[in-house]
């Protein structure tokens, strides 16, 4: 931002430019972008994971023998699919687009995105046992995102 110092009549005809630069500006771009990123990141393989559970509930597609169900209540990939592509996806698609437009609920959006992606890991470890190294991945991913959209919103107070 820039400012300009009135020139009076009578004093030299000399222009102040001041730009003020803030940390917080900078912060709060910092932080909107990275969650953009892990947003649209999250989105993009859960809808996709999703809809090739949807497609074949056998976990074919993605090869996920129905054996890794052993101790869910699931005989099928269907009710996770749908949660992973309508919960998972969906939530962090909305969430993208709402920080990307810079509406009012992005910042709640992010929030309940990154706590659905945790809470979904969690889960997921829980009823089938740590299977996979993408399941740390994807649940360090839902603690950052998480963190970082709860840290957004305490700076800006839930207003985007």
């Amino acid at each position: 931002m820039a400012t300009l110092s009135p020139v009076l009549p009578g004093s030299p005809r000399k222009i102040h430019v001041r730009v003020v630069h803030t940390r917080t500006d900078f912060t709060e771009r910092a932080l909107r972008g990275v969650l953009m990123a892990l947003h649209t990141v999250v989105a993009i393989t859960a809808l996709y994971g999703g809809g090739m559970l949807l497609l074949n509930t056998s976990g074919e597609y993605l090869q996920l023998p129905l054996s890794m169900l052993k101790g869910a209540p699931f005989r099928d990939y269907l009710v996770p699919g749908v949660l992973l592509f309508l919960v998972v996806g969906g939530g962090n698609l909305v969430a993208s687009f709402w920080l990307v437009g810079g509406w009012r609920w992005g910042p709640a959006a992010s929030v309940v995105a990154g706590a659905f992606l945790t809470g979904w890991m969690v889960t997921q470890i829980l009823m089938l046992g740590y299977q996979a190294p993408i399941q740390g991945v994807f649940l360090a991913l839902g603690v950052v995102t998480l963190a970082l959209a709860l840290a957004r919103a305490w700076r800006r107070g839930l207003e985007g």
